[in-house]
């Protein structure tokens, strides 16, 4: 026998079908997924629960902006690693650099949707900012090496 929803993913896909605004068409959805067995999202078998949960993760735009923070992170070298045990610790990771750094200075988990935006753009902003300061520090070092001086006055 197959194992039902839980109660977790039961919340989880509420969430996400609110977030996609996707609430209102929760009976088709279920009916497409469990092939006609039912349009109960209690009825779901736990597997089916997740293939909805993944479809609709991908159409979130709140968890595809936490993505891309995540992404950026890594970009960036805050982050590293992507076993179970790396993803705990990033978390922990860049929410003390959100903390300490962000523009409101809170966790990735607290901020709200409408803040989400402001938040990747002053990550692309320092994405930027450091690819620009190390392109300018590669080329000041091959000058160096070549003997060139560089004119910091322009």
């Amino acid at each position: 026998m197959e194992k039902l929803i839980s109660p977790s993913q039961l919340k989880l896909l509420h969430t996400l079908l609110s977030h996609t605004g996707l609430m209102e068409h929760k009976r088709s959805i279920v009916m497409e997924v469990t092939m006609g067995r039912t349009d109960s999202s209690r009825e779901l078998y736990s597997d089916e629960v997740e293939r909805i949960i993944e479809m609709l993760r991908e159409q979130d735009p709140v968890d595809r902006m936490r993505r891309k923070v995540f992404y950026l992170a890594y970009e960036l070298g805050i982050i590293h690693g992507d076993s179970k045990e790396d993803r705990a610790i990033n978390r922990h990771v860049l929410d003390t650099f959100l903390e300490r750094n962000s523009y409101l200075h809170k966790p990735l988990a607290k901020y709200r949707k409408c803040e989400l935006p402001k938040l990747v753009s002053q990550m692309e902003m320092i994405l930027k900012h450091t690819r620009e300061s190390k392109a300018k520090k590669s080329v000041a070092n091959v000058l160096a090496e070549l003997g060139m001086q560089v004119d910091k006055s322009k």
